[in-house]
């Protein structure tokens, strides 16, 4: 008995470590995946004149940056965003698109059949991409901004789409570097809890932007 409490005192004790390791481990998995991503990028603009893949989330007159996330469209059966890096072999691991810390509505498990055959559902991945044009001017985005431009960052779409237990996020830039952001606090208030659907509300993901551009 005396042994069995020792060794549960020993291990709850041990806990709070190995979990603060985990989620090391994890940041290091996110930062790596986005540095793929990154470069798959690069790859592809060098290939297209300079020019980022296009996103339907930001056509049209009423844009919705908060569908930067997804990589699939049902409804036209269409890779989008993302999902032309992976269509076209730049990125073609599915892995990549996750991030190990995610615990929200998007694990890799629920997609990575879909992603090899798509059926009727978007595939939505855990990385908010920037996108191919300039949320508010509605200007090209290049890659010449380097390294205080943001390609892409950890999921934004919704709160359950924060990573890394809210204590901060891993960020792309146009240099092709990838950096913790520490103190994201401002950036997270600014996350909608659910779907939005009014012009104010998608204001906010401007605000979010210019948030994490200052940063």
């Amino acid at each position: 008995m005396i042994v069995l409490a020792v060794t549960v005192v020993l291990t709850s004790m041990m806990l709070p470590t190995m979990s603060r390791l985990r989620e090391s481990a994890y940041r290091t998995i996110c930062s790596s995946n986005q540095r793929q991503q990154g470069l798959a990028l690069f790859m592809y603009a060098g290939d297209n004149n300079e020019k980022l893949p296009s996103s339907s989330a930001l056509e049209g007159v009423k844009k919705n940056p908060q569908e930067l996330m997804r990589a699939y469209i049902p409804e036209t059966q269409q890779w989008d965003g993302w999902g032309i890096l992976f269509q076209f072999q730049y990125c073609s691991a599915v892995e990549c698109y996750y991030c190990p810390s995610h615990h929200g509505d998007h694990p890799m498990e629920r997609y990575y059949s879909d992603w090899i055959r798509p059926t009727g559902i978007p595939i939505y991945t855990n990385y908010h991409y920037a996108g191919n044009i300039e949320w508010q001017s509605n200007k090209p985005r290049n890659l010449h901004g380097g390294k205080e431009q943001v390609l892409a960052t950890d999921g934004l779409r919704t709160t359950s789409d924060i990573n890394h237990n809210g204590d901060g996020m891993n960020m792309l830039y146009g240099d092709g570097s990838v950096r913790w952001l520490e103190g994201a606090e401002k950036v997270f208030e600014l996350v909608p809890s659910g779907i939005i659907s009014t012009p104010e509300e998608a204001a906010r993901y401007w605000e979010l932007w210019e948030v994490l551009e200052v940063k």
